[in-house]
């Protein structure tokens, strides 16, 4: 992407970012992390940046077909999603302590069934990334965060515990039917062996509570004040959780 340092420069001025941030220095994306809570109750989120340095995704040889609608799958081991930089401190900040950890990433990661952008089209680059996690998942509690598909849905990865959310879209989530004449989840949407419910297709957001006393996270998708079926006054209560799953915290 030739403007993609316009573009990160531009990402960073609309949230304020100071100009001492290390962001506004490294030459590789925007990611970064917090930390927050004492020992036992630890919370590290940690925002990935899977653009700034990404190779090309092969594209479909089927164009719109199930499962390689845009992309394929491409195993050159060579491609990848993060730069060496960034995997070194992925790394580190794995290695510190903390009872749930949030990562972050624009694209999904668990997800089987889509032909879209996700991690799903560099192989070897989301096995590293499980390989990295793995070690990990007994002692805290990880979901992943993505977005970018405009439906809503929960993930669970194969043999590990590991969960992703993916929520969006706050303003345009696709409905049933748009872009064919199908009319319920059984017909519209995509087969994911990953998945846990059918998608969202309501405009939405998500939540996340700690419960430390019952040692416990509950994620929600809730419905946005932007869909056509909110209440009379227009708020987004708890008559407008559309999914939520509560998980442990070891």
């Amino acid at each position: 992407n030739p403007v993609k340092d316009e573009a990160k420069e531009m990402f960073l001025d609309f949230f304020a970012v100071p100009s001492n941030d290390e962001r506004r220095r490294v030459n590789d994306g925007v990611y970064t992390s917090y930390e927050w809570g004492p020992k036992s109750q630890r919370i590290q989120v940690i925002i990935l940046d899977v653009r700034y340095f990404h190779s090309e995704f092969k594209p479909t040889d089927d164009y719109g077909a199930p499962f390689k609608e845009r992309y394929i799958p491409d195993h050159d081991k060579e491609k990848r999603l993060m730069s060496q930089e960034q995997w070194r401190w992925l790394g580190e900040l794995l290695a510190r302590p903390a009872n749930v950890r949030l990562i972050v990433s624009s694209i999904q990661v668990i997800s089987d069934g889509t032909g879209f952008e996700c991690w799903r089209m560099l192989p070897y680059e989301r096995e590293r990334l499980y390989n990295v996690l793995q070690p990990t998942l007994k002692k805290t509690r990880t979901v992943i965060l993505s977005g970018d598909r405009h439906i809503g849905g929960f993930y669970k990865h194969q043999t590990d515990d590991l969960y992703e959310v993916t929520a969006s879209s706050w303003t345009h989530t696709i409905p049933y039917g748009m872009f064919d004449d199908c009319t319920n989840a059984q017909e519209c949407d995509e087969k994911d062996p990953r998945r846990i419910n059918d998608f969202v297709r309501v405009n939405h957001f998500g939540m996340i509570n700690l419960d430390w006393d019952n040692r416990e996270i509950s994620i929600g998708l809730r419905r946005a004040e932007t869909s056509e079926a909110v209440n009379e006054k227009g708020d987004a209560n708890s008559d407008d959780l559309l999914q939520y799953h509560v998980l442990s915290i070891p």
